[in-house]
């Protein structure tokens, strides 16, 4: 004989209750679904749905879900039809209206008879061919069995993603970034690939920036997935090839493509100049190392250059070196100003991909056969080592000599007509820190008197190099027709040098009076007559006189500068 206790007792009168209060929950479920009792679906009782087995969960498929079902239909007793497992998209009317009413009202696993009969039959592809009449009827038994959410991305159809592989969501790709991608298309329902990426018997993934994917809709539709997803993409004429298709592609005009696409791996893009024209994209994480070179630095390196092809795998590799020291800042054509600028933006050991765009690379000149002009470079770079170069231990001395290295490199760069790089070096060689704080300021700031400390040589030296190279920045921004710019180095020469000719000078264009009448919604009256002060000291008081483009308040102007001019410089 057992004993029982207490405490099993009423654990035991427990569990009874609790199952009881379950299987009463589970009937008020079926009533509430309405298990066994036919339910009408639309208002004239044409269909009509009555659950046998109720589904799982509450949600609901909507167009343009994709369904998964087991189909059969009888009519008088007479088995029409049975299929075991159709998919079918909602809303392409694919099905009857009658079966699209009763699958929206629908949970996953359930089996419902559903009677459907006048114009909500028409269009089933089972009954083609039958003798159904419509008043009669048709009743069908149906079994959701799962169905996949499509996302229309825009809500017209032009875009639609299906995931047939997911993962746990991550960040999405953005415009810049590069993508690896697996990826083919095909005409809608056609049964061979019109292009493939990635597919081949030991072909790995495609690498792209997202915003060159191209058709738009495959773009529109990577920018949608994460790592590690598969998603099968249809995409409607307008988001594909046009009304014309693609004779390269073997695409009919307005067809309807679909993609199966793989996002294998998403790497960040840093864009180095904010203009897209050199991208880096870090294939190693940095370490602990922090410290990057900055000009007058040298860099080993190992590196590989490509031209950019015209398909994802079409580059075409002209150079290839292997500890190869680059200095930071030194006049060298050969080396690209994207090259440069990547490196300042690398740690010891850090590898990376850069993007460089024919302007920061051999731009309309190309470089011989290796570049043809206009022509965007790939390089693979590796940072071995790098020797810094640091101002901070220098005497004045040393630091003046140095500035005047990068500015000597700066003036070979405005020669050969590389005004950008120019202006990099002459930017950088006013930067350079010397004991004179004062001098260590920003381009729009003012020039200051120099400490006492130093002596009455080191003074000039320092401020000529400072306003020389503030003045040859502005030589390049005028050749940039960047005529703020311009202005705004010409002023801070002026706060020292209230009467300096060559910064008076370029503060107009091309030696003549039409700069100031364009500009002259950015200069105010002191500022012409300082610029026509320029005018005279350069090309005398009757240049000044000739025309000011019609513009009367500018021709008194120059007249009175002039005439002043000439009483105070009269022999």
């Amino acid at each position: 004989m057992t004993i029982r206790t207490k405490q099993e007792k009423r654990t035991g009168s427990d569990q009874k209750r609790l199952d009881k209060r379950l299987d009463k929950t589970k009937s008020q479920q079926e009533k509430d679904l309405g298990q066994g009792d036919p339910k009408p679906l639309t208002p004239d009782g044409a269909v009509v749905k009555t659950i046998i087995t109720p589904g799982t969960g509450w949600e609901k498929p909507f167009p343009p879900c994709e369904v998964a079902i087991r189909l059969q239909g009888k009519s008088s007793d007479e088995v029409l039809f049975k299929d075991d497992c159709q998919h079918y998209t909602l809303g392409e009317d694919k099905l009857c209206r009658g079966l699209e009413i009763a699958l929206r009202d629908m949970r996953k696993g359930e089996i419902a008879k559903v009677f459907v009969k006048d114009h909500y039959l028409r269009g089933q592809p089972q009954l083609v061919g039958k003798s159904v009449e419509e008043e009669t009827g048709v009743e069908f038994e149906l079994e959701l069995l799962s169905w996949i959410v499509i996302n229309d991305v825009f809500k017209e159809g032009g875009v639609l993603i299906k995931p047939t592989h997911t993962s746990l969501p991550s960040d999405r790709p953005t415009d810049l970034d590069m993508v690896y991608l697996r990826f083919r298309g095909r005409e809608e329902k056609s049964d061979s690939f019109f292009e493939s990426e990635g597919f081949g018997e030991g072909e790995g993934p495609v690498r792209l920036q997202v915003q060159r994917i191209r058709p738009r809709g495959l773009q529109v539709a990577v920018r949608e997935m994460w790592k590690g997803c598969t998603f099968w993409v249809t995409l409607s004429h307008e988001y594909a090839f046009g009304p014309h298709g693609d004779s390269k592609r073997k695409v009919r005009g307005e067809a309807k493509v679909e993609y199966e696409v793989e996002l294998v791996d998403v790497r960040p893009i840093v864009d180095v100049t904010n203009d897209e024209g050199i991208l880096v994209e870090y294939l190693s994480k940095p370490g602990v190392e922090v410290r990057r070179p900055t000009e007058g630095c040298v860099c080993s390196v190992t590196y590989s250059a490509a031209v950019e092809g015209e398909g994802p795998r079409a580059s075409r590799e002209f150079e290839s070196f292997s500890n190869r020291e680059i200095e930071i800042g030194k006049f060298d054509l050969d080396i690209t100003d994207g090259l440069e600028r990547a490196l300042q933006h690398m740690v010891k050991g850090q590898s990376a991909l850069v993007h460089v765009t024919p302007a920061y690379g051999y731009g309309e000149d190309g470089r011989g056969n290796d570049v043809p002009p206009n022509k965007a470079i790939e390089y693979r770079v590796h940072l071995v080592d790098w020797k810094e170069t640091g101002t901070k231990d220098m005497s004045a001395e040393d630091k003046l000599a140095f500035a005047s290295k990068i500015k000597d490199a700066g003036n070979s760069f405005f020669n050969a007509g590389k005004f950008l790089r120019s202006h990099q070096r002459y930017s950088a060689a006013y930067q350079v820190g010397f004991p004179i704080h004062s001098y260590y300021l920003n381009h729009s700031q003012v020039l200051q008197v120099p400490d006492s400390s130093a002596s009455p040589e080191m003074h000039r030296e320092v401020e000529a190099i400072k306003i020389s190279c503030l003045l040859n920045m502005a030589a390049c921004e005028m050749k940039r027709n960047n005529w703020k710019e311009v202005i705004s180095k010409c002023n801070a020469v002026l706060k020292v040098k209230s009467s300096h000719p060559k910064a008076l000078y370029r503060r107009v264009s091309l030696l003549s009076l039409s700069a100031i009448v364009s500009s002259q919604t950015l200069l105010g009256l002191s500022d012409v007559r300082d610029c026509l002060i320029g005018v005279c000291l350069r090309r005398g008081p009757a240049l000044c006189r000739s025309g000011a483009g019609g513009c009367s308040w500018i021709t008194a102007a120059a007249s009175e500068t002039a005439d002043a001019f000439c009483r105070i410089w009269r022999p």
